[in-house]
């Protein structure tokens, strides 16, 4: 009779409970597999950690004379970190467990309850084996500490089976399963509810696991001959087979061949390097054929079972157990029980397998020669009974195991994996001082144990005791080397300052696990730190290749790109909305950012109120990359993100990188505010330097030195040679002298040759320059002439041969008129200059032209000048478009520029004035004019321009004081010509024409 046509005569409820029982041995399978696939997973997983490094670019340059001076800025690199995570009990999978475990207890007792006599007895006899191996004392239920629970629950269940038993015989299985079920569920929510421990389900589950490892070895005996059997099926179930026998030979030993060569391998027997086949896989085979199987063998079963139904479910309890149980351990990467499990799949499948084919060929034998449908009358012995191989198929297992390995070895592994498990227990309810001594215990038993070990490395890091974490992952890596126990313990060695030795166990580690991305990365980053840049490329392009590690091997590429300025084509486009290429984008924009290459966008960026190190260093990458044309909004999101609690590890980052994008769009008053503030917040030298350098572009030189000598002070880097510029711009030449000379001493032998070179011009006297050099005599023409005295400039500036040099003296002299406010003297001078080729000149001759034309107020020059489109700064051109709006009555666009003026740049001398006497004609806020000049003389306040202008408008106020203050403050910057030539401007403001 086939399996259908006895489906066909079972009772519905019968079928019901099939269905159920199926539904439960595919739930314990997928969660078996599924467990495979992950482990280590979740127990032990890999960890990523960003590491982000600055590496400065060269964002802007500027001159000063003949300096070249560059303005850095940072951009950010993201370097991902791979290692071990620290033990994770998989708290889900022991319920998993529990749950299955509880289940096919429920199905064993009621299939007890229907036995005879004297199985009944013997089936109750191993009930309260099971009840009594759960220690339900340790979970002090009703504070019980003894064998009284373990007592009443045999009572109870062996009570409520004996009635079923003996009392209502008649009652169906179905529901014997549900008073079983009720009893169960009852029994479970008292036991919780009066429990004085915590988790006390858990206690159960993980005193369960023993009766698992015991029923999980009994069903693998049990199915270990079940891919034979189908052997001779397959080989005698059609009606015109034809050599049977020869068949069943040939896929006998090459199957059994196979599995002995793996096993040999596996116990490095030999060292054979041949495609197998996973043994779980076998046992899955194994088991679902079993089914077959056990119908198959239904008749054998009579006296025991009273229907097939129920066998069947017998059946299907013993395999969902098993899976459920090998299951747990792969979730829990209980490494030792699945080297177990391994071992004991393959000896048995061999043993059995090899006594199965001889029970078949002596009972079979000439049945198969005669190419008979044995497969038929399989389970009908003559010569060897079907118990006999069972008995010898034990035999044969223990035979094969024990011919390797010692029968103790797999006692102390399933002892060290329950110990393990229950500290795993402890250590997910953060009792790490019960936990650390399971897994001490569980090391007793088995020293070879990466879980313990791994745990109490996990545990020690959590206590910050690196010593003894370090001993605990060395002993694993002996014993049971894994990729994450490399990982950690490269790294602990790293923290110590042992590059070399966290080098060479990486190797090792390479080594073992070859194909591991993970490691790959690491000794991509161990070679990065030792600045062998080949070797770290080469390894991180190894680690694009494995799937789990592609991004991170590519980001890693990136970062060690630009950290090294290896010239890279990043990509033309990067996306916003890429978030799995997050570091890669992040690293191709700072490579971008430090080769000066200007990349192009797609997607909005819109981030979230809570930044990841990824977006705010994409965000800080992209403002430097795209400083003149960043998106206002963008900036204006960025500064309030920095403003939010949750950003603070990114404040500073986002704060001047805002900064940046802020000076570069002519946005210098909000730049310098942002930065002072993060500066005198942070403390950080290079951001006092930042605002030196933005200061003495801005022609500032005497409030940049002030910046600079903080930054020097701090050691930043070039802060002196700065400041020394500084105080030599500003005319302060005692201390510049006293800087160039430090500076001459200085080990750069570049800097320290042009400082004694600066120190020998401002110590020079006329008298002194006949044996300069071009490049002295510019420096001698810029700083030490006076500009009143044009014939010793005309005789020394004519002496350079170099017409570009030349070019830039006279260039220079007019700038000094022209902020002296001497705007006949400078277009005069402006006049002279010819003979240059420099471009740079060029700009800079049509900025003034410009400026000047503005000044004296030619204004058909100055709209020609701006038609022509020269390169002139964004706000110089604002300011002359406001002026000529001014002029030609449009006083809406007039205003608006101004408005844009005052807001955007402080040190625009021209712009402030121009604008302060723009809104003087305000009658209504009369001192919004004056404050303008007050915000302007705080922020340079030895513009000869702005101090004028705030004279007049002090005195118009009726603010004596102050135009008394800046009237003694302008007397000592502009001579006395000059000074009376002012006084004698305005006599309606003056009753005196000079004060010298």
């Amino acid at each position: 009779m086939s399996f259908f046509d006895s489906w066909k005569s079972w009772h519905k409820s019968e079928r019901i409970i099939f269905r159920f029982c199926s539904v439960l041995i595919l739930l314990a399978i997928i969660f078996y597999w599924q467990s495979w696939l992950a482990s280590p997973a979740p127990v032990i997983t890999y960890d990523h950690f960003q590491q982000v490094q600055k590496v400065e670019s060269i964002i802007h340059t500027f001159q000063v004379g003949l300096i070249n001076i560059a303005i850095p800025a940072d951009s950010y690199v993201i370097l991902e970190n791979i290692f071990g995570s620290r033990l994770q009990p998989n708290v889900f999978a022991a319920y998993i467990f529990l749950t299955a475990l509880s289940i096919s207890f429920l199905l064993f007792i009621s299939i007890i309850s229907t036995f005879t006599r004297f199985w009944f007895l013997m089936g109750m006899g191993f009930v309260m084996l099971f009840l009594g191996s759960l220690r339900l004392e340790a979970i002090e239920a009703f504070g019980l500490t003894n064998k009284t629970i373990a007592v009443v629950l045999v009572v109870l269940f062996g009570g409520l089976a004996f009635y079923f038993h003996s009392i209502k015989k008649e009652t169906t299985f179905g529901k014997r399963l549900l008073s079983f079920l009720i009893l169960i569920m009852a029994t479970g929510e008292i036991l919780s509810f009066f429990s004085k421990v915590d988790a006390p389900l858990l206690h159960v589950s993980v005193n369960g696991l023993i009766f698992g490892i015991i029923l999980s070895l009994i069903f693998v005996l049990m199915v270990s001959h079940e891919i034979i059997v189908a052997f001779v099926t397959i080989t005698t179930q059609r009606a015109k087979s034809s050599r049977s026998l020869l068949h069943f030979l040939v896929l006998t030993v090459a199957y059994l061949i196979n599995l002995s060569l793996m096993f040999a391998s596996k116990m490095h027997i030999i060292d054979w390097s041949f495609l197998s086949v996973n043994s779980f896989f076998i046992l899955t085979l194994s088991a679902v054929l079993g089914l077959w199987g056990f119908h198959q063998r239904r008749s054998m079963y009579k006296h025991l079972f009273s229907s097939e139904s129920i066998g069947l479910s017998f059946y299907c309890s013993l395999m969902s157990i098993t899976f459920a149980t090998i299951g747990y351990f792969f979730a829990s990467a209980s490494d030792m029980m699945i080297d177990a499990f391994d071992d004991l799949i393959i000896a048995a499948h061999v043993g059995a397998g090899i006594v199965f084919a001889l029970y078949v060929i002596a009972n079979f034998g000439p049945m198969l020669a005669k190419n008979m449908p044995v497969y038929k009358v399989l389970f009908k012995p003559e010569t060897m009974p079907y118990f006999t191989f069972r008995i010898m198929s034990v035999i044969a297992t223990y035979a094969v195991l024990s011919s390797v390995v010692y029968w103790k070895i797999y006692v102390n592994q399933a002892t060290a994996s329950y110990y393990h498990a229950y500290g795993d227990l402890y250590l997910a309810q953060k009792d790490d001082v019960t936990a650390e001594a399971y897994y001490l215990k569980s090391l007793q038993f088995r020293d070879q144990n990466l879980h313990a070990h791994y745990g109490l490395a996990s545990i020690y890091a959590e206590r910050y005791d690196s010593f003894k974490e370090k001993k605990e992952y060395e002993k694993a890596k002996d014993w049971t080397p894994s990729v994450p126990i490399y990982l950690n313990l490269s790294k602990s060695y790293s923290s110590q300052g042992d590059l070399l030795e966290a080098a060479l166990l990486l190797d090792e580690g390479k080594k073992y696990f070859s194909k591991s991305g993970e490691l790959l990365n690491a000794v991509g980053l161990s070679f990065l730190k030792l600045k062998s840049i080949d070797s770290a490329i080469y390894f991180f392009r190894r680690a694009e290749k494995s799937a789990e590690t592609k991004e991170v091997g590519e980001t890693n590429y990136w970062g060690a790109s630009a950290l090294f300025k290896i010239k890279r084509s990043a990509d033309t486009l990067i996306s916003f909305n890429e978030a799995k290429k997050s570091g890669v984008n992040v690293n191709a924009l700072a490579s971008a950012n430090g080769q000066g290459q200007v990349v192009s966008f797609e997607g909005n960026f819109n981030p979230d109120s809570s930044l990841s190190v990824y977006r705010a260093s994409l965000l800080c990458n992209y403002f430097i990359n795209q400083k003149e044309n960043a998106d206002t909004s963008l900036i204006k999101r960025a500064l309030q993100l920095a403003q939010k609690p949750e950003n603070d590890d990114f404040k500073e980052q986002l704060l001047i990188a805002s900064s940046c994008a802020l000076y570069a769009q002519g946005q210098v008053k909000k730049a310098l505010e942002i930065s002072r503030g993060v500066a005198f917040t942070a403390g950080d030298g290079k951001i006092f330097s930042l605002i030196g350098l933005w200061l003495l572009e801005q022609g500032n030189p005497e409030v940049a030195s002030t910046y600079f000598k903080i930054a020097a002070d701090r050691q930043q880097p070039l802060a002196l040679y700065h400041q020394a510029i500084s105080e030599t711009e500003s005319d302060s030449l005692a201390k510049a002298i006293v800087s160039w000379d430090t500076l001459s001493r200085s080990k750069n032998h570049d800097l320290a040759a042009f400082a004694a070179m600066m120190k020998k011009v401002l110590t020079s006297s006329p008298l002194t320059t006949v044996n300069m050099n071009d490049e002295e005599n510019y420096y001698f023409c810029k700083y030490k002439l006076a500009l009143q005295d044009s014939s010793s400039f005309r005789s020394m500036s004519s002496s350079i041969k170099e017409v570009n040099i030349r070019a830039q003296a006279q260039v220079d002299r007019v700038k000094k008129w022209f902020a002296l406010d001497e705007i006949g003297k400078a277009s005069h001078q402006l006049r002279f200059i010819e003979g240059y080729s420099s471009r740079k000149i060029k700009k800079e001759i049509d900025q003034l032209d410009l400026m000047i034309a503005a000044a004296k107020g030619e204004w058909l020059s100055v709209q020609k000048k701006l038609s022509l489109q020269s390169e002139i700064p964004l706000n110089q051109k604002i300011y002359a478009e406001a002026l000529l709006a001014e002029h030609n009555g449009n006083q809406e666009v007039a205003r608006s520029k101004y408005q844009y003026l005052i807001k955007a740049n402080n040190q625009f001398e021209e712009g402030i004035v121009a604008a302060s006497r723009y809104f003087a004609r305000d009658s209504i806020d009369r001192l919004k004019n004056f404050s303008l000049l007050v915000d302007g003389l705080i922020a340079k306040p030895n513009s000869v321009k702005i101090l004028k202008q705030h004279i007049l408008e002090s005195i118009g106020l009726g603010f004596e004081q102050e135009a008394q203050d800046s009237l003694e403050r302008l007397q000592r910057l502009i001579s006395d010509s000059s000074f009376r030539k002012f006084i004698a401007a305005y006599p309606y403001y003056f009753s005196v024409e000079t004060r010298k």
